[in-house]
């Protein structure tokens, strides 16, 4: 399966030549330093497909890491999103997104039999939420949230209005280091550390 449907390769009125795998430019590719996290738990990433071809899309970038996963893209012209095969997933769905009806994420989830799918919208938090609202076949899912607290966030590509939130990746890691155990944050979060630190200094601010 090709875990990318539709990726773009290239963004209209862009100069700057961008690796077409991490969309780093070319001379600060961090591709050799993306891990390969091996998780029983299957991630599904909604991304809008405008946010997908940004450069600080961090979304794009867990799917790299994260061999069972796979990205959805939303609002292509002309190409329609399929989620049709998420509405009856064997197992627990999730979808991790912290609305008024979700439950906090903790480590019961390991003690439930059957596979886990988790499903992470991506973009701002309005777009996030106009996916939720928006696609029926996400219904049956639990809603869930991360527990409060925690480190702060690293990712200082975008200006974040509330200091306790955090990137899509880091979301998706903590996620996983509450459904698989230990360890998976700690495997993920160097990739995120040098996608921010390369991205600052092509863009000549040292991080």
């Amino acid at each position: 399966m090709n875990r990318f449907r539709d990726m773009p390769t290239a963004i209209r009125g862009y100069r700057i030549q961008r690796c077409p795998k991490c969309w780093m430019e070319l001379g600060e590719c961090i591709c050799s330093l993306i891990p390969q996290v091996k998780t029983s738990t299957r991630l599904v990433l909604i991304i809008p497909w405008k946010e997908s071809g940004r450069s600080s899309n961090t979304g794009r970038l867990a799917a790299l890491a994260l061999p069972n996963s796979e990205v959805r893209l939303r609002g292509k012209p002309g190409f329609p999103m399929d989620l049709s095969d998420l509405e009856s997933v064997e197992g627990l769905g999730l979808l991790l997104y912290p609305g008024e009806n979700s439950t906090l994420l903790d480590g019961s989830v390991r003690s439930g039999s059957g596979p886990v799918t988790l499903v992470v919208p991506d973009g701002t938090w309005r777009q996030a939420s106009r996916i939720v609202r928006g696609e029926p076949a996400l219904k049956g899912f639990t809603q869930v949230h991360l527990p409060p607290g925690g480190p702060g966030s690293i990712y200082t590509l975008r200006k974040q209005r509330f200091s306790d939130r955090v990137c899509t990746f880091e979301a998706v890691a903590r996620a996983l280091e509450i459904i698989e155990g230990p360890g998976i944050e700690r495997q993920l979060v160097p990739a995120l550390e040098a996608m921010v630190s390369r991205t600052m200094r092509s863009r000549g601010k040292c991080k």
